[in-house]
């Protein structure tokens, strides 16, 4: 199992569980390759996973996105069973 700090991009290709994303809270762009978009600068995107529950006989995880910029504010939630 690798070790991993959660939350930080720079720990990220560490990440091993959708647990690790728990928290997230990026101001900005960070891309894997490559420099950031200066358009996406005043974007923010946090990262909230729930505690595991059953949905239809299967143990998942909920993982909600938001990303913000400005007023604007757009959520995004789906569920992951990597328990």
């Amino acid at each position: 199992v690798p070790t991993c700090t959660p939350n930080t991009p720079a720990q990220r290709g560490n990440y091993n569980d959708v647990d690790d994303y728990n928290g997230w809270n990026q101001a900005g762009n960070v891309q894997a390759v490559g420099a950031a978009p200066a358009v996406l600068a005043n974007y923010t995107v946090t990262v909230a996973v729930g505690a595991p529950a059953v949905v239809n006989g299967v143990l998942l995880k909920t993982v909600t996105v938001t990303v913000t910029n400005g007023p604007e504010t757009v959520t995004l939630q789906g569920w992951r069973g990597n328990l």
